[in-house]
């Protein structure tokens, strides 16, 4: 066989050569061994798209049989990717998966559980929206007939309608010279209120 067992990264081709003359050369893709009365007559190169286990096997009238040989190919599934990944928001988030392999499905579940095949499946944005006041954990996976399926991704988000600390720049502190003073927020829309009299700022 032209290529070794292991993982592949793409659909291959696999080439059988034998250099006994008019032999007949069988293969089979279902765990069995190959026999002059079972099995695939290799006549024309194989493709391989999925995880397969070949084994081959060549026979001619007059002649021992050869040897078997056996080949194992493996396809992984690359996991999903989050956009945003986990953390603490401050609005209503829309949670967009991705996989880069082609022809991949994910799945994914909100209720802590592993996502298999027969999860949710995820086709839009809009499949999951966290409103504000919710804690939630996405599980998400990756499938593909005849391949490997990927690892579980988890993410764990808290959205709430609280506004986040504003962030001061320099920090309290004592100075030789004047300084200008920022004031940050990292929620959308917000707006700063500051006092300089030691009272409490509000709307």
């Amino acid at each position: 066989p032209s290529i070794p067992s292991g993982n592949l990264q793409s659909n291959s081709i696999l080439y059988i050569d034998n250099i006994t003359e008019g032999c007949m050369t069988k293969y089979t893709l279902d765990g069995t061994d190959p026999t002059l009365s079972n099995g695939l007559i290799y006549d024309t190169l194989i493709s391989i798209t999925k995880n397969e286990n070949i084994k081959i096997k060549s026979f001619k009238a007059g002649y021992n049989d050869s040897d078997m040989v056996e080949r194992n190919f493996t396809f992984n599934v690359n996991q999903p990717t989050f956009s945003p990944s986990g953390g603490t928001f401050y609005t209503q988030q829309t949670i967009v998966l991705s996989c880069s392999t082609i022809g991949s499905d994910i799945r994914y579940t909100t209720d802590g559980s592993d996502p298999t095949e027969s999860s949710t499946l995820y086709t839009t944005p809009s499949n999951i929206i966290i409103p504000t006041n919710t804690s939630m954990t996405i599980k998400a996976k990756s499938f593909k007939s005849g391949w490997t399926s990927s690892p579980i991704v988890t993410y764990v988000y808290n959205v709430t309608d609280k506004v986040s600390t504003p962030v001061i720049t320099p920090s309290s502190g004592s100075f030789v010279e004047n300084k200008t003073i920022t004031i940050e927020c990292s929620t959308s829309g917000s707006s700063i209120r500051y006092t300089d009299n030691n009272t409490t700022p509000t709307l």
